[in-house]
């Protein structure tokens, strides 16, 4: 059986539309953190695989076009589609729109969907009862009056919505489709005639226009280049901070370029020791060279397509060490220290330390010569035991490495926000661009009114 556009856009009005779902509170306002952003990601993406699936919307378009003939049964699978996009869109939780700063846009969203639903109620109503909501059901008729005053008050909510400057953001992205339908459902109802479905479906796309403008202050283009420029904003920072020697920035901005953190650090400090050879006198060992080699690795994960960085962890195993003394004697190599390329490691010049006499006379080492192996190996001892307490850097990569980590990871998971910030809105604005297609190859098929 052919079918004329007219009667596919009547038979959608028993079609449960996509909107059904969980009203969002805009009573709570923390700031999110990026897995606040992940669910809407996958929700977007939800969207458009039906959007642009063979059995989605895209069917009805093929009708309206004339392309192809439909039979009235296949609109079951348009259906079941719809009813797919309600559970996606009823996952949107408020933090999600919280993280967007739209906090009047989320009230204005739950009573347009709000809206939605009671449509969506009404023909569900209808359906079980076997009533088909067309024109040629009576005006006065139960279920055509419910349907009529829930179109009207959907109507009046979607106008608000998108005349309010943070409706034509990223929120309203997911509701662009539903609204068509809703405006398909009075079309096939004989509530709209066709030229006010033109006018409605004008006024539409340019709600998608406004969405998609880059210089509009709350539209999804705009939340994209802000995230863009708070990106790169947080990365430069991290690096300067790095170069500044903060030690979690330094993890933090070797994450970004390598997912993994192996920082090279040497101290350097002259310490003054008593002696007793050849005579007793103060010392002085100019010099001396500490070198540690930590690891902190993490892992870059895709989350809808959007690469962010987690789970920066301190590598507790053995790392490469190693003590110089001043004269250029090695005293402490371990883990391969003598195969690291030192000319790329951190440099810290630290003060003086000193070794007391008493700390020679218990090692036993007060009246030997500064060559023999027993004082190179005594002297190191208690050189290395100042540098652990002294060199802060050092101390902060290693012996306070659980709060390093924690520090790197919350500069990771700032610029983790603006990377799925950016990808929900990319998400957004592909959405949008699929309706304006949707809606578009609509709007050719009815009379133009010239304004």
């Amino acid at each position: 059986m052919a079918l004329t556009r007219r009667a596919i856009l009547k038979t959608i009005a028993a079609a449960p539309l996509a909107a059904v779902g969980t009203s969002i509170s805009p009573a709570r306002a923390e700031v999110a953190t990026f897995t606040i952003l992940v669910a809407a990601i996958g929700i977007f993406q939800k969207l458009l695989e039906l959007q642009r699936g063979p059995d989605g919307t895209g069917a009805l378009l093929t009708a309206i076009n004339g392309k192809l003939d439909i039979a009235i049964e296949q609109l079951a699978s348009i259906q079941l589609a719809l009813a797919s996009m309600s559970v996606q869109i009823q996952e949107l939780k408020e933090d999600v729109l919280k993280a967007i700063g739209q906090q009047y846009a989320v009230e204005l969203f739950n009573n347009t969907k709000a809206a939605l639903q009671r449509i969506t109620d009404v023909q569900r109503a209808a359906d079980s009862n076997g009533i088909k909501l067309d024109k040629h059901l009576a005006p006065d008729d139960k279920m055509m009056v419910e349907l009529r005053g829930a179109y009207q008050e959907f109507d009046e909510c979607r106008r608000r919505l998108r005349e309010y400057p943070q409706g034509n953001g990223v929120i309203s992205a997911a509701l662009l489709e539903p609204c068509v339908l809703a405006d398909h459902a009075a079309f096939a109802a004989g509530f709209i005639d066709d030229t006010l479905f033109s006018i409605r479906l004008e006024h539409h796309l340019a709600w998608i226009g406004r969405i998609s403008e880059p210089k509009a202050e709350y539209s999804a283009a705009a939340v994209l280049d802000r995230a863009a420029e708070q990106e790169k904003a947080l990365r430069d920072n991290i690096a300067a901070a790095a170069k500044g020697n903060d030690p979690s920035s330094e993890v933090a901005n070797r994450m970004l370029a390598e997912r993994s953190a192996t920082i090279c650090v040497i101290h350097k400090m002259d310490v003054e020791y008593w002696t007793e050879w050849p005579i007793r006198d103060w010392r002085k060992l100019k010099g001396n060279e500490y070198m540690i080699v930590p690891t902190y690795k993490g892992q870059l994960i895709d989350v809808h397509g959007a690469q962010i960085y987690v789970d920066t962890k301190y590598d507790a195993g053995q790392y490469p060490l190693e003590l110089r003394l001043g004269d250029g004697v090695v005293t402490i190599s371990v883990n391969r220290a003598d195969q690291v390329d030192k000319s790329k490691c951190k440099r810290f010049e630290n003060p003086s330390g000193n070794i007391e006499a008493d700390t020679m006379f218990k090692l036993k080492i007060q009246d030997e010569a500064p060559d023999s192996s027993r004082f190179r190996q005594g002297i190191g001892g208690a050189i290395m035991g100042i540098f652990i307490r002294s060199s802060t850097y050092a101390r902060t990569l290693t012996t306070n490495a659980l709060k390093t980590e924690k520090d790197a990871q919350a500069k990771l998971d700032a610029v983790n926000d603006q990377i799925l910030t950016q990808r929900l809105a990319q998400l957004a604005l592909l959405t949008a661009a699929e309706d304006r297609k949707f809606t578009s190859d609509i709007y050719r098929e009815l009379p133009q009114i010239p304004h």
